[in-house]
Parts: structure tokens; C-alpha cells; sequence
């Protein structure tokens, strides 16, 4: 430990190598930790050192994304039993282990906490939206005076609607942005976390997509349109002679 080790040979089953290169993994997780007890060779050099004459005991697989996972387990096992003069039907000849069933669990798991997410983020949502119908009327209702005398002065229901569901749409989209920025903000507050804490697995990098962003601007726009009907009906009910004898 704490010893230079580039330069310096190596004796392994009788044959001497020279350190060419150090690798320092990242963190500090059990995945880091195998890292770096491994010792990695070209494999040319492996076969000749060792006499395997090019012979491959383990083969890793990478497939694109749409791509069915035991479709190309099976077509990769038939390509190689055709190279390898193995008959088509031998089930023996080549083993295999695919992580697909480990990634449909995964999967899983993160669409039940998706749902979970989409459920408490709606009922969050919906608790804004009552909270701003809620400001809308009382704001109504203290400008009763101001709507009666616009109705009176020749400003039309339409007019009316347009300002009332306007400015709803500007306190809703107002307070969506400023969640959304505190949002992105946290994430990269827990992303500069785990950066710190070492190899996080497959929580590194949590991120939001713009396609997700501008799917929550369009729900906030709904919802801002939904939150300003009652309002806006509660303003086009007022009279101009009862709201001109308004104390309010």
C-alpha cells in the first residue's frame, strides 16, 4: 500500500508482467472496491502468455435500446454454434446468463414509484388549484365594487373572463416555475451528493427531461384554465347596481 506500482513487474503463475498503467476507480462502493483489486490484460497477450491460443471462456453482450433481450441471447447462441460447428439443437453447449429478468424487476420497481409520484404530485396540484380558486374568490369578492363599475361602463362578459382566468393563469404558471426551478435545483443539490458520497449505482445523475417539463408546464396550464372557471363565473354573476352599492 502507498507504493508506486507503474514500472514495477508482477509475477502471476510463473510469468512476469510490467505495470504499464494504474486505474483509480471512482467512489468507493462495492462495485469501486472490485475495481480495484482487479488487474486488467490485453487479451492477446493473455493467450500468449498463457498459452490458451485465443480461447474465450466469457463473452458480454451489450444491445441497443428496443432491442428484445432473449431474442438476441438466442440469436448470438446460433451464431456462435453455426461458427462453431455446435448442432443448433444442443442447449448444452453454450451457457448463459442475461441480466433481462434483473432489468424487467428494476423496471418495475421505478414504474410503481413513478405512479406513486404521479399520484401525490396530482394531489398536490389539486391542492394548488383549490388554494388559488380559493384567493380568486376572495379577491373577487373584495373587488366587487371595481368589476361592478368595468360591467357598468360597458366592459363585456367576455372582457371579464379574460381577466379573470388571466390572472389565474399568471399566479399558477408563477408558482409552477418557481417549483420547477427549486426542483432542478434540489436535484443537482443531491446529484453533487452523491458525487461526494462515492459510486451511487443506478441513482447517479438524477435528471429531469424537457419533455417531462414541458408536460408539467401543459398540466400547469390546465389547470390554471380549470382553477379560473368558478372564479370567473362567480364575476360574470355579479350585477352592476348591486355591485355599485357594494361596501367592498
Amino acid at each position: 500500500m502507498g507504493e508506486e506500482a507503474l514500472g514495477e513487474t508482477i509475477q502471476i503463475q510463473g510469468v512476469i508482467f510490467r505495470v504499464v498503467g494504474v486505474y483509480t476507480p471512482k467512489g468507493n462502493g462495492e462495485d469501486a472496491q472490485n475495481d480495484a483489486e482487479s488487474i486488467y490484460i490485453p487479451f492477446s497477450t493473455f493467450a500468449k502468455s498463457f498459452n490458451t491460443r485465443g480461447r474465450v471462456g466469457w463473452l458480454s453482450m451489450l444491445i441497443k435500446d428496443g432491442v428484445d433481450a432473449e431474442e438476441a441471447e438466442e440469436a448470438t447462441k446460433q451464431l456462435m454454434k453455426s461458427r462453431l460447428s455446435i448442432h443448433p439443437d444442443d442447449p448444452r453447449a453454450i451457457g448463459s446468463w442475461s441480466m433481462a429478468e434483473e432489468f424487467q424487476k428494476a423496471e418495475l420497481l421505478f414504474s410503481g414509484m413513478r405512479l406513486i409520484s404521479l399520484l401525490f404530485g396530482s394531489l398536490a396540484l389539486l391542492a394548488g388549484v383549490i388554494g388559488i380558486t380559493n384567493i380568486m374568490l376572495i379577491s373577487i369578492k373584495e373587488r366587487t365594487k371595481e368589476l361592478g363599475i368595468r360591467r357598468s361602463l360597458g366592459a363585456t362578459p367576455t372582457r371579464i373572463l379574460q381577466q379573470i382566468v388571466g390572472e389565474t393563469l399568471f399566479l399558477t404558471l408563477l408558482a409552477g416555475l418557481v417549483g420547477m426551478v427549486l426542483g432542478v435545483g434540489l436535484l443537482e443539490a443531491v446529484d453533487g451528493y452523491l458525487e461526494g458520497g462515492g459510486d451511487a449505482g443506478v441513482f447517479r445523475h438524477p435528471e429531469i427531461d424537457f419533455g417531462t417539463v414541458l408536460t408539467v408546464l401543459c398540466i400547469l396550464l390546465g389547470m390554471a384554465i380549470f382553477a379560473g372557471v368558478l372564479p370567473a363565473i362567480r364575476a360574470l354573476a355579479i350585477k352592476p347596481v348591486e355591485a355599485l352599492r357594494s361596501e367592498g
